[in-house]
């Protein structure tokens, strides 16, 4: 640049970050609400999460002010074979990622749920073989009384059983699905391939499409 005095200004340089990929999906248990948590990654900017429920998806509301033009399609699209429930993660730059879940089984004490499908910008692939089964009892303190999970992605799966007089989470050498009359946190006699320390909890994490289970 160059003043009315002619002064001109040393050039400079500056790189910019353009944000060409859509934010990559959590799905795990919350500890303090009892609740399912969705949360987005991206690599250059922060997420927003949008959670809607069955009822919530026959038509547009303040939720999805700021994806109406997005979720417009995605009705039109889905409008015959609505799922149980779909999270939206947006960027900043407006990319967006979609989930949709079936729910299994959704009560006091569990939260069972089967992905259904992972969608990045509109461009959606069905998700097979793929649940997070959450089960668990609180006393009136507050208090972990029971907690396991059981998570399957394809090939991969992971059982957790969490014992509170020791506070030791225990990740399982056979991994099972959970069951209605599973409470017994006293039972030790399962084999154990991995002993932590506290209550911890497995989650499932996307990448690129893919479903992976870690904790």
């Amino acid at each position: 640049s160059t003043d009315k005095a002619n002064n001109q200004e040393e050039t400079k340089t500056e790189n910019i970050k353009i944000d060409k990929t859509a934010p990559e999906a959590k799905i795990s248990f919350n500890k303090e609400t009892q609740k399912l948590d969705i949360s987005g990654t991206d690599n250059l900017s922060d997420t927003s999460v949008t959670i809607l429920e069955k009822q919530e998806l026959i038509s547009t509301s303040k939720k999805t002010k700021k994806i109406k033009d997005w979720f417009k399609k995605w009705q039109n699209k889905h409008k015959k074979n609505l799922p149980d429930s779909l999270a939206i993660i947006t960027d900043q730059a407006g990319h967006t990622t979609s989930l949709s879940f079936e729910k299994t089984k959704d009560r006091d004490g569990f939260i069972f749920v089967r992905l259904l499908s992972i969608g990045y910008d509109g461009e959606e692939t069905d998700i097979k073989d793929t649940n997070a089964q959450y089960k668990w009892k609180i006393d009136k303190q507050g208090n972990y009384r029971f907690f396991a999970s059981s998570l399957k992605a394809g090939e991969t799966r992971l059982e957790s059983r969490y014992f509170p007089k020791k506070d030791e989470t225990r990740i399982m050498e056979k991994p099972q699905d959970l069951g209605d009359d599973d409470w017994d946190d006293e039972d030790e006699t399962k084999p154990a391939k991995q002993k932590l320390s506290g209550m911890v909890v497995p989650y499932m994490e996307s990448e690129k499409g893919e479903i992976g289970i870690k904790y």
